[in-house]
């Protein structure tokens, strides 16, 4: 199953747009498509998101999917990052992958209600130290 603007990932039921290379759900298509990436008027990017909702074996949402913990291959379609950063807070439930320390931080603080620091201000040598040794468990 393929669009000019997006394809099934194959091994899993998640579709791609090949501009972005990112995922998108089908129910997000037109809003997708209508963002300052793509500018598709609205009436295309309604009858792209119709053709893309009858494609079988595609999940409509996140719940649907069960994503691999590991896998022999990288996905056709997508690309591969070296630096990519494992939450591993509620592992292995939390799958969430993040290329920068600021994104993994603000994962922990809005998924997870954790922050690296308990408050503001200065905080005290041991407090740190073990604020680093909770950060490397993470």
């Amino acid at each position: 199953m393929e669009h000019d603007l997006f394809e099934k990932l194959n091994g899993l039921p998640v579709i791609i747009c090949k501009t972005c290379q990112h995922g998108v759900w089908p129910s997000e298509i037109v809003r997708h498509l209508k963002s300052n990436v793509h500018r598709v008027k609205h009436a295309e990017a309604d009858a792209i998101q119709t053709t893309v909702q009858q494609w079988e074996d595609v999940a409509p949402d996140a719940d649907a999917v069960v994503i691999p913990h590991q896998v022999d291959e990288p996905f056709t379609g997508l690309p591969t990052y070296p630096d990519g950063l494992l939450c591993r807070r509620d592992y292995p439930g939390c799958q969430y992958i993040g290329r920068s320390l600021d994104n993994m931080r603000r994962h922990w603080r809005t998924v997870h209600g954790w922050s690296q620091y308990a408050r503001g201000g200065r905080i005290r040598r041991e407090e740190r130290i073990q604020q680093e040794a909770e950060l490397r468990r993470s």
